[in-house]
């Protein structure tokens, strides 16, 4: 029995992490997105946008793995 809860809590402590990481990040780049779009000038970088996409992709990256994680056998 003690395997078994410290086999499910390890995988669902890591998914946990993962998912709260991605959330995270997907704010962070919503904000930064925002922030872009409100005070950006012709002076911003055009690499900004690059940012912001891989910074989306990374947090939906992050979950995927928290799901694959969680949910693997």
């Amino acid at each position: 029995m003690d395997a078994v809860v410290r086999f499910f809590t390890s995988k669902w402590l890591i998914g946990v992490v993962f998912i709260a990481l991605g959330v995270l990040q997907l704010f962070l780049a919503r904000r930064y997105f925002r922030s872009i779009k409100k005070y950006g000038n012709k002076n911003t970088s055009p690499f900004s946008l690059l940012g912001v996409y891989f910074s989306y992709f990374i947090g939906v990256v992050f979950i995927l793995a928290a799901l694959n994680a969680m949910f693997s056998k």
